[in-house]
């Protein structure tokens, strides 16, 4: 059982979250790609203008064995992964501006509570995040954990200049010892709130 209540899971921010040698490990995988490759092997989300990496659990197994390790210490959680370690690069290389809407991450009815970590790595630029109207200034590694199916997020406009690019990792995981759904009337209710957020304070 965990010691924390999922559903009202307030955001936290924890500095310097990860060893400098993943990231150097992260980064240079990445890099290391883009100079061989370009960017063809990696997916393109159109919608968001958006490079997406799925990070080789194999090859970087140190990494996933400590996360695991810093997420059972932080929420006494066995974590089940949703989505894996993805590393993210919005460019306009991708053909499409970079942007990141209001919105929550979709969820089925089969799917639970999801939480997930978003960290800024390897930038020049600052971009904030936004979670239900309040803004979250993050430097490089620093680690913005939150309920990404019940917390509206997203980044003001921003604009992307050449080969300007940002870069985070995101990683969604739940707890499958206690997983906790998403009514419906909560997602209509989020809907809701996402379209007034669009229409007045996404700008």
């Amino acid at each position: 059982m965990n010691n924390i209540n999922i559903e009202s899971f307030e955001p936290i921010v924890i500095k310097d979250f990860l060893p400098n040698e993943y990231i150097d490990q992260l980064v240079e995988d990445f890099e290391s790609q883009i100079n061989n490759n370009k960017y063809s092997n990696f997916k393109i989300n159109e919608y968001m203008g958006m490079f997406m990496h799925e990070v080789d659990f194999k090859k970087h197994h140190e990494l996933f064995n400590y996360l695991k390790i810093k997420i059972k210490e932080i929420f006494n959680m066995d974590l089940k992964i949703s989505s894996g370690l993805q590393y993210l690069r919005y460019s306009k290389e991708t053909g499409f501006e970079p942007n990141l809407r209001p919105h929550v991450d979709k969820v089925y009815k089969d799917q639970p509570h999801m939480i997930s970590f978003s960290l800024s790595i390897n930038n020049n630029k600052s971009w904030p995040i936004y979670i239900n109207k309040i803004k979250y200034d993050l430097k490089d590694n620093d680690a913005l954990f939150f309920n990404v199916t019940n917390n509206l997020h997203w980044r003001p406009k921003m604009e992307f200049i050449g080969k300007d690019f940002f870069d985070v990792l995101v990683f969604r995981f739940y707890d499958y010892e206690n997983p906790i759904f998403l009514p419906e009337e909560l997602q209509q209710k989020l809907e809701n709130e996402r379209v007034d957020l669009f229409l007045n304070y996404y700008h």
